[in-house]
């Protein structure tokens, strides 16, 4: 990962992490209780949900399963820019 993210890669680490967090507080589990799970530590776990880290595409899917849920990736196509 690059030391200096452009800003709007930034916010959409962010926005991964805010999704993350909010499907491992709805599957009711701490950040440790996450990253026994995961064999991670719960730093880790922090500083994927704070956005200043990216998972990888395994870790992606096994949080998934971790917290019940199913990983579905989209490409869409970027909205025209309003001028």
């Amino acid at each position: 990962m690059p030391d200096a993210p452009s800003k709007a890669r930034g916010l959409a680490e962010l926005r991964l992490g805010e999704i993350l967090a909010s499907a491992r507080r709805r599957a009711r589990l701490s950040q440790r209780e996450l990253a026994e799970r995961l064999g991670l530590s719960q730093a880790a776990i922090s500083r994927v949900e704070s956005g200043e880290r990216l998972p990888r595409l395994e870790t992606l899917a096994e949080w998934a399963r971790a917290t019940g849920h199913r990983l579905d990736i989209q490409l869409k196509r970027p909205r025209a820019r309003r001028r």
